[in-house]
């Protein structure tokens, strides 16, 4: 279970290739360049979603009054230890600090999104100068797993306190005497909520942070403040291949990502993480497979090996009177108890190594562990139950069948 989240557990859900201008930050060059690059792409057969934008992360401060009970039991759970994924505390004294990606859309990006009741439309979006916030977040945590939370109460009309990092463009074309401390600068403003997206699309790759959307129009809102300009923005086209078509299309891509275009082919990324995870289930299911039979025949010997010791013992119960069915009954129980104790000490020190390694990978890869093994643990006990009962069936049935004299005299 572990290594298919290790796996399958990805920011890029969804898509199969990406791709980003290489060849100059300046906008009014990289963004008509990608416009070219989708419309020739849009050709190609097996397209399923081509979704281009530009994107850029700022910080949200969602105040403790408006943070979520949600949010509030995630933040407590642990003696507040559980934090985001960069290692940040959910809740401190202020609120909740959250990344959130920044997306600028186009009119038709803005008719696929699934929005609220009541949310403006593109065009009063622009004159509002507001944003459309959808936000959910996901947290990985030992005693939740990966758990989908909001991060906060919001409301139409609101203000989101909002800050991201900017450098002066004159100074960053200087040379290499200004450190990024120098020319970068945290900048805090507010913007608008005009309404909410309800449904995260698919061309969303940061699917563990809040997100806005912001129309094209409105970009400078974000990405300039006075002569400051927006330190990580990034124009995206990202792509999305019918499952039938993703082999012939990944060719295709290639030959894309040899122009003016970086390619982050994460179809092939995606395929090699599923080989890797098949390996690895090979490897564990089989190690688990040798270590079940192993335990199996340890303990068919054991009570096979208990039953032949104790014949002129079961002999003399049954000289002094003891039918079959009751010496059955107390035999099997006893085998039922050897698969309830192993049982017992093999889930504590599973789990207790369970915890262990859980601790020990957490904040390195987003994983899901387990958080209840009740199910596993009852799976065992009744496993164990089993091999105990088969193991102690034949031996019961022969020493029952023997003659009680000739039990007795063999043990003198």
């Amino acid at each position: 279970k572990m290594i298919q989240s290790i796996s399958m557990f990805s920011d890029v859900e969804g898509v199969d290739f990406q791709f980003t201008y290489a060849d100059s930050g300046d906008y009014n060059e990289a963004y008509p360049q990608m416009e070219k690059l989708r419309e020739q792409i849009s050709t190609e057969q097996g397209i399923e979603g081509l979704e281009l934008f530009e994107s850029t992360t700022c910080n949200m401060l969602v105040p403790k009054a408006q943070i979520s009970g949600e949010l509030f039991d995630l933040g407590e759970t642990g003696e507040n230890t559980l934090t985001d994924r960069y290692g940040k505390p959910l809740i401190d004294e202020k609120g909740s600090d959250q990344q959130t990606i920044v997306y600028f859309i186009n009119r038709e990006t803005y008719e696929g999104l699934k929005l609220s009741e009541g949310s403006p439309t593109y065009d009063e979006l622009v004159a509002q100068k507001g944003v459309l916030l959808n936000p959910t977040a996901v947290v990985s945590s030992l005693d939740t797993g990966l758990t989908s939370y909001p991060v906060g109460a919001f409301q139409v009309g609101e203000k989101l306190w909002l800050s991201a990092s900017y450098y002066t463009p004159s100074e960053a074309s200087s040379g290499p005497e200004y450190s990024e401390s120098e020319r970068d600068k945290e900048i805090a403003f507010q913007l608008p909520i005009s309404g909410f997206v309800e449904e995260t699309p698919w061309y969303n790759t940061r699917r563990y942070n809040p997100q806005i959307y912001i129309p094209m129009e409105n970009r400078d809102m974000v990405l300039n403040q006075g002569n400051m300009t927006a330190s990580n923005e990034v124009i995206y086209l990202r792509v999305k291949a019918a499952p039938e078509a993703k082999e012939a299309l990944n060719q295709r891509m290639k030959e894309y990502g040899k122009e003016s275009y970086k390619l982050r082919n994460i179809y092939e990324q995606e395929k090699e993480n599923r080989n890797t995870a098949t390996v690895l289930n090979i490897f564990v299911y089989g190690f688990l497979i040798v270590v079940i039979v192993i335990c199996s025949l340890n303990l068919f010997n054991t009570i096979h090996a208990n039953l032949r010791m104790r014949k002129r013992e079961i002999a003399m119960l049954r000289a002094v009177g003891m039918d079959n069915r009751k010496l059955w009954k107390s035999l099997l129980l006893e085998c039922v108890l050897y698969g309830v104790i192993g049982t017992f000490w093999g889930s504590v020190l599973g789990f207790s190594l369970q915890i262990m390694l859980s601790y020990a990978i957490a904040g390195a890869i987003e994983v899901e562990i387990l958080a209840s093994p009740l199910i596993y643990i009852g799976g065992s006990l009744i496993a164990s139950i089993l091999v105990c009962l088969l193991a102690g069936v034949g031996p019961i049935r022969k020493l029952i069948k023997s003659p009680i004299v000739e039990e007795i005299r063999a043990q003198e």
